[in-house]
């Protein structure tokens, strides 16, 4: 084989590895952001349109497109709570929670988590979940905003963080016997909101 004839080779070689490393990242990063992003729009968008399975489906391709992304994992929490998979939902609240960098994100997925524990009947660990979310970002206890009430049709501001967690310390402090910790007819009407 003549030099000439070596050397085009060789550049052909070289050149179609840095290829193959080029379509890698690729697809590990570049495609995979946008299966996250997509994932994540579309859960977000089946779950305000109350389609929870779909919310889960979407939700769960943006976990699988960033592993332990802590906002999917919220998304499968959510969705979980929403179709009253409460022990799932906890998982992915717990793994939200552990993987949360920003103290505000940390805060809101302790709101939600202080929600599946207080429509489980554990109101301690819900008042507690309330409590460290407020101290983490006091934001959490203004509830949702004109907006988004007006998206929703809400005349009415809906109870917040912070009313759940004053009415649960105030009940929890009462004899047991007097306590009045869920009312199942006013429970029902309320609307499935995520906090955030």
């Amino acid at each position: 084989m003549d030099d000439r004839l070596y050397k085009v080779l060789k550049y052909v070689a070289v050149l179609m590895v840095v290829l193959l490393v080029g379509i890698g990242l690729y697809d590990g990063f570049v495609r995979g952001k946008d299966a996250y992003s997509l994932g994540m729009a579309a859960g977000h968008r089946y779950f305000e349109d109350g389609n929870f399975k779909a919310a889960l489906r979407e939700f769960r391709t943006a976990g699988e497109a960033v592993p332990g992304d802590p906002d999917a994992c919220y998304g499968e929490a959510i969705a979980l709570l929403q179709l009253g998979r409460s022990e799932e939902a906890l998982t992915f609240f717990d793994r939200a929670i552990e993987g949360a960098v920003d103290s505000r994100d940390k805060a809101f997925f302790l709101a939600n988590r202080g929600i599946l524990h207080d429509r489980a009947g554990h109101y301690r660990l819900a008042l507690d979940d309330y409590r460290m979310s407020l101290q983490l970002a006091p934001e959490t206890a203004e509830g949702p905003g004109v907006i988004s009430r007006l998206l929703h049709n809400q005349q009415r501001k809906p109870p917040t963080i912070m009313d759940r967690a004053l009415y649960l310390q105030s009940e929890l402090a009462k004899p047991e016997s007097e306590r009045l910790l869920t009312v199942p007819a006013i429970d029902e009407r309320q609307r499935s909101e995520k906090v955030r």
